[in-house]
């Protein structure tokens, strides 16, 4: 929720409007009434704005020199620390780099698509349904993914009452960035992070 009223809070708008936006679109329908209405916000943001910066960039004459003395002073205190066995895996380092370079990459072990390997029709996955944890029902499709795994759980919402209902997309938007498992905030975004391209409800 705080990341989601960020860009108000930091342009001096009303963060609590982005958490509450019907009373905002209202105000705004009625606003958008006034033939002025945008003709005023060009002249007060813009036209008539006090808020300036001028930047004026002076070219600095001697910077390449202090740049090329910083970097031959560091390769100097590297060079000087470096021991007998340190310099010969450098010279080693060194030329097996430009052999690298100097090496012709096979271009052949790349794979290729042509025209041919696209199909005139359209494949549509049939699913494979199977039960799944009592009564629920596991639907697979076998897609080509690059080994990727797509997971959607679908279940039906109990009956609620309205205030409810408009407090459901702040809870959905809440109930994978929390704790989960005895662990903390934290932990279960790393956990989700590391196996997953991420996790929403």
């Amino acid at each position: 929720m705080i990341f989601g009223t960020m860009s108000a809070a930091i342009h001096r708008g009303d963060p609590i409007d982005l958490l509450d936006l019907d009373p905002v679109i209202e105000r705004l329908r009625a606003d958008i009434n006034d033939p002025n209405f945008i003709k005023e916000l060009v002249r007060t943001n813009l036209l008539d704005n006090p808020h300036r910066v001028r930047l004026t960039l002076k070219p600095d004459p001697d910077h390449s020199r202090r740049e090329r003395d910083r970097e031959r002073a560091r390769l100097d205190a590297t060079a000087t620390a470096l021991t007998n066995s340190g310099k010969e895996q450098l010279i080693e380092r060194a030329a097996a780099l430009q052999q690298r370079q100097e090496t012709v990459d096979d271009i052949s072990v790349l794979p290729r698509v042509g025209i041919d390997d696209v199909g005139v029709g359209r494949n549509i996955p049939l699913p494979d349904d199977s039960s799944c944890c009592g009564d629920a029902v596991l639907r697979r499709y076998k897609a080509g993914t690059g080994g990727l795994v797509y997971h959607q759980v679908a279940s039906r919402l109990p009956s609620m009452d309205q205030d409810l209902l408009e407090l459901l997309p702040v809870y959905s938007s809440v109930l994978t960035s929390s704790g989960s498992g005895g662990e903390g905030y934290l932990d279960t975004q790393h956990r989700q992070h590391s196996v997953t391209g991420g996790i929403n409800a």
